[in-house]
């Protein structure tokens, strides 16, 4: 369903794509003028993180490509700063363009969705951004697996 909303954005002429599954309550209103401006004002920008995901301790690699993760300095857009960096794997929830939906959903050998859209990101030498504490928009909840627990 993802990867047909996602081609179908692209074929409408969409600009962005909100992509959020449904584990993600969101705790403050998103800075879309804010974020829409980064995208203006910074082409290798590939998707705004939007949640307050913190990095695991000890975790200081990307783990897709084994380099040290790097942040940039602040650059502020509008009321929101934000900070790129080359951690390609906080997927969810988060704003891309529509335009690169098709080059995202294209398989890659057997890896999981989020890895082979990581990739696809890393490959176009697109940079992930985070949002500035505390304006992150959804808050992550991790539910502990069930018995039985089906995906």
């Amino acid at each position: 369903g993802t990867r047909r909303g996602w081609l179908e954005a692209e074929k409408r002429g969409y600009d962005f794509i909100l992509n959020l599954q449904n584990d993600f309550p969101c705790i403050s209103p998103v800075p879309f003028d804010d974020i829409y401006r980064l995208f203006e004002e910074h082409e290798d920008v590939g998707f705004v993180r939007l949640n307050d995901k913190k990095k695991k301790p000890g975790r200081d690699k990307n783990k897709l490509t084994g380099k040290k993760l790097k942040y940039e300095p602040w650059i502020q857009c509008g009321d929101t700063e934000f900070s790129k960096h080359n951690h390609q794997f906080s997927f969810n929830p988060n704003l891309f363009r529509a335009r690169y939906a098709s080059h995202l959903v294209e398989k890659i050998e057997d890896n999981p969705r989020e890895w082979h859209v990581a990739e696809r990101f890393h490959t176009l030498g697109l940079k992930a951004v985070k949002i500035k504490e505390p304006c992150p928009c959804f808050k992550t909840y991790i539910r502990p697996r069930v018995p039985n627990w089906k995906h």
